[in-house]
């Protein structure tokens, strides 16, 4: 066996949609506390999300890498391959007119091979030396041997017996005898081969001809999970709103479920005014290219300004989820998602318990995204959401019963230097909505997700997007620093007559700076911003935030 290349994923369910309304102190102006809710359920997705990295393959003597030789004096390089020809030519630019060992002609393969794989297809480069008399001309021709066959084997007979027709199948949409390898593309094919089954994928790459391997998968059964902490995470941080307590304590644990990839995710969050609790169990459908989600969620809420107007609140939700991955290309993976959820939300006046809003909300949504993050640091994702749902039970809340609304999502990873010290990240969130809707479901521009200057009951609307573009630097010691721009554009639909909600749409910016860090186990996050270009929707009701204000955002995490 040349080349070995092992692939093990977990996959863990993102934060899935609770719900949550309070009403404001003050009942002219728009009840943004849904957005409280939301902003909890958004500061969980990045805690579960871990760093990914370019699958490390050995970069293996296929083809005689010990027949390399020596250069007395390197002329020139000679390589004719559109794809590498820059990047070769940088390799060897510093060793023009020096001597070349042998050693550093093998290097030299191992680094090609590595190169060639992050550009997606296995290549190999084979070298010769052209001896002139003042000095030799390095020659370099690239190889991308095509499958000569595929074959799936197993350990196991009765996992062959019951899955090894599935699996190649699944992996024959995309390799076929004659064609070259497509090494990202086998990455996120593995893992989709096995998204709903019980075993384990690997990939031996074994050469057999000059230009030609075979491609020969493996088929392992998943390990037994069940019970087992697979994952567990503590936060501190300060995004609360000053309503109900800055200061907030979040956590959450993943467990193992029945079978192999089955897990249970718990997640909490407190404050002084807040509580909130998540359960989610998600599991495989065998043979189905399919996964289920089921969850609750619950949470309780006061004021912590007291007064006559302080209120206290209840939330509760139930939720079913499917996940299917229907297609790729490269590393990236396609998937579909259908969820259905049922949320009840009551507010009451904390000195009388009269009801101040009370509602029930019942949800499809229909998702589909494409993401490499798995397979790649710089990595894409997007993501289209469509939400239809209907409003019943609505007390004091002036809101359409049915509505529907299309969300967009994008993120972006960008490196500009060779080592990744220096990168870039683009986000953007988008809304569009048929009517009003209650304030879990309009988009905040505020936020640690958005304009960072302002909370996320600040620039709330039922239509907008917002951007966030950050340039940052990895420093030796591991820390990050960076600077980062946020604006976003909203617009309140029907606003309420004689009321301060402003109609039209407006703008909130940010500029600000960022660092991060991690010692051991422990991740550090802060960013300072400066709002700028005003604050049109913002009125004296406000206490959380004013027009142009700095505000920082820090926080810190310990994963088990």
């Amino acid at each position: 066996m040349k080349h070995f290349h092992r692939l093990c994923w977990t996959a863990v369910a993102c934060a899935v949609h609770t719900s949550l309304v309070f009403a404001q102190p003050v009942a002219s102006i728009p009840d943004a506390s849904g957005q409280v809710q939301k902003s909890i359920e958004r500061s969980f997705e990045p805690l579960r999300q871990r760093p990914a990295s370019v699958k490390p393959v050995a970069p293996v003597d296929v083809m005689g890498l010990e027949s390399s030789e020596s250069i007395d004096k390197l002329l020139a390089v000679q390589i004719q391959d559109e794809q590498l020809q820059s990047k070769v030519q940088n390799y060897w630019s510093a060793r023009i007119g020096q001597a070349v060992a042998a050693e550093d002609v093998q290097i030299f393969h191992a680094w090609l091979f590595d190169e060639a794989r992050r550009t997606g297809y296995l290549s190999y480069a084979t070298t010769s030396i052209d001896k002139r008399a003042q000095g030799s001309v390095l020659v370099v021709k690239i190889v991308r041997p095509a499958i000569h066959s595929i074959r799936v084997i197993s350990p196991s007979s009765e996992l062959l017996t019951h899955y090894s027709g599935l699996v190649a199948k699944r992996l024959e949409q995309d390799f076929r005898p004659g064609q070259p390898l497509d090494t990202l593309g086998l990455d996120q094919r593995l893992d989709s081969a096995s998204y709903d089954l019980p075993v384990e994928l690997d990939a031996t790459i074994r050469a057999v001809a000059a230009a030609e391997i075979d491609l020969v998968v493996t088929i392992h059964p998943a390990p037994s999970r069940s019970g087992q902490l697979l994952d567990s995470l503590v936060q501190v941080n300060n995004y609360g709103l000053r309503s109900y307590g800055r200061p907030q304590v979040l956590g959450s644990m993943t467990i193992g479920g029945h079978e192999p990839k089955a897990t249970l995710n718990l997640v909490g969050q407190k404050s002084e005014g807040i509580t909130y609790g998540r359960a989610e169990y998600e599991f495989a459908s065998y043979g189905n290219a399919g996964r289920w989600r089921y969850w609750g969620a619950a949470s309780n809420s006061h004021s912590i300004l007291g007064g006559s107007a302080a209120t206290q609140g209840e939330s509760r939700e139930l939720g079913l989820g499917w996940s299917r991955i229907y297609g790729g290309y490269r590393d990236f993976v396609f998937q579909q998602h259908v969820e259905g959820s049922a949320r009840s939300t009551e507010s009451r006046l904390a000195s009388t318990q009269a009801i101040t809003g009370a509602l029930r909300d019942n949800q499809v949504r229909f998702r589909a995204t494409a993401d490499n993050s798995m397979l790649t640091s710089d990595a894409s994702r997007a993501e289209f959401i469509y939400t239809v749902g209907e409003y019943t039970r609505v007390n004091s809340i002036d809101i359409d019963s049915l509505y529907g609304k299309l969300e967009l999502n994008l993120r972006h990873h960008q490196s500009w230097s060779q080592d990744r010290s220096w990168y870039s990240v683009f986000r953007f969130r988008g809304q569009l909505s048929s009517g009003r809707l209650d304030s879990y479901n309009q988009l905040a521009l505020g936020g640690t997700t958005g304009v960072r200057a302002y909370t996320t009951v600040d620039g709330i609307g039922d239509n907008g997007g917002v951007l966030n573009m950050e340039l940052n630097h990895r420093l030796p010691d591991g820390s990050t620093v960076g600077a980062f721009y946020d604006a976003g554009v909203i617009k309140l639909l029907s606003p309420k007559a004689g009321s301060l909600e402003y109609g039209k749409h407006y703008w909130l910016q940010a500029m600000g700076l960022q660092l991060s860090g991690q010692h051991q186990n422990l991740f550090y996050n802060a960013s300072l911003a400066k709002g700028i270009g005003g604050h049109k929707g913002w009125n004296s009701y406000n206490i959380e935030s004013t027009p142009n204000n700095w505000r920082l955002y820090a926080n810190a995490t310990y994963r088990f």
